[in-house]
């Protein structure tokens, strides 16, 4: 089974998370991919929307995607939402599996500062997806020696995708402004924003 996994906080999810999903998907061949909100993302300490809420959007988000499942790994999980230990425990939940992590380009870049890197990449794949304008050449000596043949697998596993220019922070400040977001978020999940008050003044 070819496994995708797609992290982040989502807060909240908008329509260039699921263009992640689906490019990675189209060119890996992924059977499934995995959307899985952090609990406390280790770079991201304060502004957050609940889990609950979060996981609830990212459910909302996916419903109707074929090949998309929210999934609640790292909230069940107590403590920050280290990649490493995701990868873990999804390797002891289904053996075998192949798993693909899906990475922006502008995340790519932040890799070597991550807890336990060369572990990180000796469970999976890196998908790393290419976006217009934001070039990214990550420098082998960032890295332990350990990693050196997988940087190569990653140097393959590079994805071109159409401008998305979409991210949540700005989708926050529209709703905060009270502006139209119609276009960037799902209709489910931007009903669920209102119902229950998120990113409001």
């Amino acid at each position: 089974m070819r496994l995708g996994l797609l992290g982040g906080s989502f807060n909240p999810p908008h329509a260039c998370h699921l263009a992640l999903a689906r490019a990675a998907a189209q060119t890996h061949a992924l059977d499934n991919v995995l959307l899985i909100p952090a609990a406390s993302p280790p770079h991201k300490r304060s502004g957050l929307a609940p889990a609950v809420d979060r996981l609830a959007m990212v459910r909302l988000a996916v419903a109707g995607e074929a090949g998309m499942e929210a999934s609640d790994i790292e909230l069940r999980r107590a403590g920050r939402s280290y990649t490493y230990v995701t990868l873990d425990e999804l390797h002891q939940l289904h053996p075998g599996v192949t798993l693909f992590f899906i990475l922006g380009g502008d995340s790519l870049r932040d890799l070597p500062s991550w807890r336990q890197p060369d572990r990180i990449l000796s469970l999976c794949r890196i998908v790393a997806i290419d976006r217009p304008g934001v070039e990214v050449q990550l420098e082998p000596t960032d890295f332990p020696a350990t990693c050196r043949a997988a940087l190569q697998q990653l140097a393959r596993d590079r994805v071109p995708m159409e401008p998305c220019p979409l991210s949540s922070t700005a989708i926050r400040e529209r709703l905060r402004q009270g502006e139209t977001v119609d276009e960037q978020v799902p209709a489910a999940v931007l009903a669920y924003i209102r119902e229950h008050g998120l990113y409001s003044t």
